[in-house]
């Protein structure tokens, strides 16, 4: 995994130079944008991750917080653990089926939960733990935003190649520089295209419809050297 400062020292070399606080803060936005728009498009194994949990005994209702998904971008599974045995995934329902075949009378049967279904931000699991069972939940996170030089990207550093070009042809797209931003998004596409996704859909999330050929004012462009 490589730094902030490694993407954005680049970057800044892509852009001839141009290195002033507005245009730092505009790099660290757009590589926040681009890791979100590669993490939207690709099961990462450098985002697959696990989370540990345990469950109150009498509880069936968990936010994502009280099992540690706060960053969950997608759940692969969720498994108990019993007797020192994992138990198999279980089973995700609708809401509802949830309300349907548990609801009723939820509190009067307890035991090992086999399901679990997912409503307004929460998870519930039936039948009701009557045992602080341990959990093991696999996951896709959403990659961490960079707040500073220091930063870690989530992505493998095979992928620098990949975040500069794509954040550098973002930055030229910002002030209307849409010839450099097409030379460096078509450097871009090998790359995607190397990892199965599909190029068109990535760079259509990223170029808008034309808007006209006017070039921006020296003074609006924030590339322009004096």
């Amino acid at each position: 995994m490589s730094t902030f400062l490694t993407i954005q020292t680049a970057v800044i070399a892509n852009l001839a130079g141009r290195n002033d606080t507005n245009t730092l803060a505009q790099i660290m936005t757009q590589t926040n944008f681009v890791q979100a728009l590669l993490a939207s498009a690709h099961d990462w194994q450098d985002l697959q991750t696990t989370a540990t949990s345990v469950m109150v005994i009498d509880q069936w209702e968990y936010t994502p917080a009280n099992l540690g998904l706060t960053a969950l971008d997608k759940l692969y599974s969720i498994q108990l653990q019993y007797n020192s045995y994992w138990e198999p995934p279980m089973k995700e329902i609708t809401h509802i089926q949830f309300r349907r075949d548990y609801m009723h009378g939820i509190t009067a049967n307890t035991g090992r939960p086999t399901v679990y279904a997912r409503f307004s931000g929460k998870y519930r699991f039936a039948i009701v733990p009557d045992y602080a069972y341990p959990l093991t939940i696999d996951y896709l996170k959403k990659p961490t935003a960079v707040t500073g030089n220091t930063s870690e990207l989530d992505f493998s550093s095979d992928l620098d190649g990949l975040i500069i070009a794509l954040v550098t042809g973002v930055m030229w797209l910002s002030i209307g520089e849409r010839e450099n931003a097409s030379t460096w998004l078509k450097l871009a596409t090998p790359m995607i295209e190397n990892y199965n996704i599909d190029s068109k859909r990535i760079m259509n999330m990223i170029t808008p419809a034309k808007a006209g050929s006017a070039r921006p004012a020296t003074y609006n462009d924030p590339f322009k050297r004096n």
